[in-house]
């Protein structure tokens, strides 16, 4: 039995003092007459779980007179009658119930790469992020009477923040193929279940929340004179294996005396701190220069109400949504006679948002003026850019789709 007026349960993983939960750091320094070859690599990969489970709880309830219909009565007096309430016995839930699960990583990887004084700088510098959360939230109320409570809030809150840095500023004479390297893999599942019978004197809330932001840049403002040398960032956003972010409510039974509301919602942030995921520079007689950006993002919100039982007083609304800012760009500068530069920027965005109810659900409200709203949504900034800047003679090709 769980009977306080407020009964809060939350399972939490996260980061003390915003600090990172995973972060790896290289600097190779070369500085011989005659150059350095070096691959530097940094990688951080965090994967973080957060479970949350509650079932067949009793709350705090008292036993309540409440009108069931109407009948008539005699007056007593031969005059007639008159038509009086009914009264039945119940219980009602006093308890607020919270329960939440919260999971929030950041992941950071950063090298460089210099060579000073020298004439052959051949090297990679090459920076990976990967993450892995899973973050789940399950209540089930009791089968045969019911759970009771006074008002539910029931929450999956799941967040990542990747950043991924590769600089490659040789600076020498005769340049490598690579000179930096970035790339960033985030996969992600956030759930929220509400399961059995669930008699809610209140307002029922339950949420499924992700949130993504990825700053990737992959640098080479310093080229070589003569060579050929790239940077290349790949950004990754994923659903892992049980689909993405979603609030699963397909074997309730949920009798409400208040609004019910029910959402689904993936919020992606990509390129606030970094503007170009890719820099380069190329300078001199022989000089190639290439830029080249790739973005993926897959990314699901769904309500799948199934064959869920839903009879409420107040509202009901039900919203699957993807929201966001996605910021892909790749700038690359030459100048020379014979210089050629290229940036490619390659953008792909494949979101699905759904509120699913079977054939056998039930949705009904009964209060006046109370209506049953589905919203399915996206609503994404998308700017994706290539910039070749070539001066002096310099040849160069920029793409962005």
């Amino acid at each position: 039995r769980l009977e306080g007026d407020t009964v809060s349960i939350k399972g939490s993983a996260g980061t003390q003092d915003s600090k990172n939960t995973a972060e790896a750091k290289v600097i190779g320094l070369g500085g011989s007459l005659y150059g350095a070859a070096a691959a530097n690599v940094a990688t951080a990969r965090s994967n973080m779980t957060v479970d949350v489970e509650v079932a067949n709880n009793r709350y705090k309830q008292q036993t309540v007179q409440v009108e069931d219909g109407f009948e008539w009565q005699d007056l007593g007096d031969g005059t007639g009658r008159r038509l009086v309430p009914i009264y039945k016995t119940t219980q009602v839930g006093l308890s607020d119930l919270l329960v939440q699960a919260n999971n929030a990583t950041k992941t950071k990887a950063d090298t460089k790469g210099l060579t000073v004084g020298g004439l052959f700088a051949s090297g990679n510098n090459v920076a990976v992020t990967e993450n892995n959360s899973e973050t789940t939230v399950s209540v089930t109320g009791k089968d045969t009477e019911g759970s009771l409570v006074k008002n539910m809030f029931v929450a999956a809150a799941g967040s990542a923040d990747n950043k991924a840095y590769a600089d490659g500023s040789g600076g020498a004479m005769f340049s490598g193929d690579l000179a930096g390297y970035a790339k960033n893999t985030m996969t992600s599942d956030t759930i929220a279940n509400i399961d059995g019978v669930w008699n809610v004197s209140g307002d029922l809330t339950v949420q499924a929340l992700h949130g993504d932001t990825a700053n990737v840049n992959a640098d080479a403002l310093k080229a070589a004179v003569v060579g050929a040398s790239a940077t290349v960032a790949e950004n990754t956003i994923k659903n892992g294996s049980e689909g993405g972010t979603s609030v699963r409510a397909s074997g309730a039974t949920i009798t409400g005396g208040g609004n019910v509301a029910m959402t689904a919602r993936n919020n992606i942030t990509i390129g606030n701190e970094e503007p170009y995921g890719v820099e380069g520079s190329g300078y001199g007689g022989i000089a190639v220069q290439a830029a080249v950006m790739d973005n993926e993002v897959t990314k699901t919100a769904r309500v799948d109400l199934g064959n869920a039982y839903v009879l409420s007083q107040g509202e009901q609304s039900y919203a699957a949504q993807t929201l966001g800012n996605l910021n892909v760009g790749g700038y690359i500068k030459a100048a020379g006679a014979g210089a050629f530069s290229i940036v490619a920027v390659d953008n792909d965005v494949a979101e699905t948002n759904s509120v699913n109810a079977g054939s056998g659900s039930y949705l009904k409200t009964t209060g006046a003026g109370s209506d049953i709203n589905m919203f399915a949504v996206d609503d994404l900034d998308i700017r994706v850019i290539g910039v070749a800047d070539t001066q002096g003679g310099a040849v160069g090709g920029a793409s962005s789709n």
